[in-house]
């Protein structure tokens, strides 16, 4: 690992991010990226001091702009080509320790005309920090060490699960709302009718 003007190593196979043109996320510290063997975006950040929070752990604000900066780094075709999120879900699942290193690991699901939908995972370097994804999800253990036992590819299989079932549920609501509106919609015409 070599170092960079923060003081912290780069991490093995990264480069530093160069042109960081995002004023929220030089604040967080310099960065660091490099691709999957499919290709897909992987970035990292280290958890500086002024980025915790009071229990010694990476602050919720601080996973989440790198979560954002991350994937709408993977979303970019080119530089030319700004995006900028139009809604973004996360869960956390465990803490990251102040000096860890965090890496954002992206993928893009889907492109139409003008959205891109995509996900990811944060690690630290022993286990998952955080879950952020297209869509709203939870993992079925509340048992945080279930969880860091799982591989990347076993964590993201759960998610997916849960994500159908969120989906399902979501599915069920929108019928019920819908059935809710029409029947409190004949009610109020059946009462204008008796008037």
């Amino acid at each position: 690992m070599s170092s960079n003007k923060n003081s912290y190593p780069i991490p093995d196979g990264y480069k530093e991010i160069e042109f960081q043109t995002e004023h929220h996320i030089d604040h967080i510290g310099k960065g660091f990226h490099k691709k999957d063997a499919e290709g897909n975006l992987i970035m990292a950040f280290y958890v500086k001091p002024e980025n915790g929070n009071s229990g010694g752990v990476a602050h919720g604000g601080m996973l989440m702009s790198i979560a954002d900066y991350s994937l709408c780094s993977a979303a970019m075709e080119s530089r030319e080509k700004y995006v900028a999120t139009i809604s973004f879900r996360s869960e956390f699942i465990s803490g990251a320790k102040i000096g860890s290193l965090l890496e954002v690991h992206t993928k893009i699901s889907k492109h139409t005309k003008s959205l891109v939908f995509g996900g990811g995972i944060i690690m630290s370097e022993e286990k998952e920090a955080k879950n952020q994804n297209e869509e709203e999800q939870k993992v079925e253990s509340n048992d945080s060490e279930d969880l860091n036992s799982l591989t990347y590819e076993e964590l993201l299989e759960q998610l997916e699960k849960q994500k159908e079932e969120t989906l399902r549920a979501v599915a069920e609501l929108e019928n019920f709302r819908k059935r809710s509106t029409n029947e409190i919609s004949n009610a109020l015409k059946l009462s204008l009718i008796h008037i």
